[in-house]
């Protein structure tokens, strides 16, 4: 990662993760941790795949 990038929050609402622009998973615009995340969490699935983020948690 170059020292002047930027983290920014993964666009999952309930994600807890930051991400690098070089490497977020982008969809439609809004930069994303994981292809889970980006896809909604439509399996059903529970976190990011990142320790300790439980993401897509139903409420």
């Amino acid at each position: 990662m170059a020292a002047n990038e930027q983290m920014q929050n993964c666009a999952c609402p309930d994600c807890k993760c930051e991400v690098s622009p070089a490497t977020a998973v982008d969809r439609n615009g809004k930069k994303y941790c994981s292809q889970t995340c980006a896809d909604g969490h439509a399996d059903g699935s529970i976190g990011c795949g990142h320790t300790g983020c439980a993401c897509g948690k139903a409420a």
